[in-house]
């Protein structure tokens, strides 16, 4: 599904003005400035129109002059780690919108009102990708929070039994390591990934995503931390949690993974176990947490943290009014 863009304005550039050329130094502030507020949407918008303008020698120096691709700045900024992150946000994300579209074809293992369990095969990887989603009786933020306090994950995720973070770059992206427990004979498995994450205020959602990362390779200046000695390093392809605004009392939840667990070969109880004891258990213990969440720690998480929290609120909250607004006479007048 693509996801079309709007035209934003930050400062002195508007992303829909493809005549006016921008200052390369404004550019790449204003860029960085939304890369660490999380502003994705925004983000991204700036360094397409950056990409779009520097063909046409619409980029210029502090001297009013054109620059293109072929200059040390340019190079600089182009291989820098929060461009390098905001294009592989920009193919995780795509790929997420495109495979919760009802056409995608995917095979049911539990079909139930509100819960159910997807599988399919992927050209190019080894292992099937899982889909699960349930409608949630709990507020987006609360079942949120749930995934948001990475050090509290193995308190409640099924077999989790370590979770911390290496590295947080900002409230959406970072470093973690966990450690999970496997069913007899499969030793432990750990797992280091980094994760990203969008607020998208077209369906009022919020979308977490992880993907594992090699060893000793750094990011944003910290090297990833080797295999713990007893485990087998577990490799997630691609993991997604999705949190939808329903109502006030309800979300709709989606987490959809591929993972790698580096068998010598998948048994069929491994399978089951998999959609049965993780992927079903979690929806279950997703609604009994997230109800928990008024009541203990997590609502002290979501009220000391209002730069997160707080912050998607009040995203939630600007939406709502302007759905809840009524028309004006000019709404009235371009709808007829």
């Amino acid at each position: 599904m693509e996801r079309s863009q709007q035209s934003i304005e930050v400062g002195a550039i508007n992303t829909n003005d493809k005549e006016t050329p921008v200052q390369f130094d404004k550019l790449v502030e204003q860029f960085k400035a939304q890369f660490y507020k999380d502003e994705y949407e925004i983000g991204e918008a700036l360094l397409d129109h950056f990409e779009n303008l520097l063909p046409f020698q619409k980029v210029l120096d502090r001297e009013q002059n054109p620059i293109g691709s072929d200059n040390d700045e340019v190079k600089a900024f182009l291989e820098s780690e929060e461009v390098k992150c905001i294009r592989e946000d920009r193919e995780l994300f795509h790929y997420f919108f495109e495979q919760i579209q009802p056409e995608t074809p995917w095979t049911s293992y539990y079909d139930e009102p509100t819960r159910k369990i997807k599988y399919k095969y992927e050209d190019g990887l080894r292992l099937v990708s899982c889909l699960s989603e349930a409608v949630i009786n709990s507020p987006l933020i609360n079942v949120l929070s749930l995934f948001g306090e990475i050090d509290m994950f193995k308190d409640w995720f099924p077999n989790v039994t370590e979770c911390k973070i290496v590295n947080q770059v900002t409230n959406y992206r970072g470093l973690f390591k966990c450690k999970q427990t496997m069913p007899w004979p499969v030793w432990p498995r750990d797992m280091i990934f980094k994760g990203t994450g969008m607020f998208d205020r077209k369906t009022k959602s919020c979308l977490l995503v992880v993907k594992s990362i090699d060893e000793d390779v750094p990011y944003f200046g910290v090297p990833a931390p080797k295999t713990e000695q007893g485990h087998v390093r577990l490799d997630i392809k691609r993991g997604y949690h999705y949190f939808q605004k329903i109502s006030d009392t309800q979300t709709r939840y989606i987490a959809l993974f591929n993972s790698d667990p580096k068998l010598t070969f998948m048994p069929n109880w491994f399978m089951n176990f998999m959609m049965t004891k993780v992927c079903y258990q979690m929806l279950e213990i997703i609604e009994k947490k997230s109800k928990q969440v008024p009541t203990n720690e997590y609502n002290q998480r979501i009220l000391k943290r209002s730069d997160l929290y707080g912050k998607i609120q009040k995203y939630l909250d600007e939406i709502d009014e302007k759905e809840e607004a009524p028309l004006s006479v000019e709404d009235v007048q371009q709808n007829k």
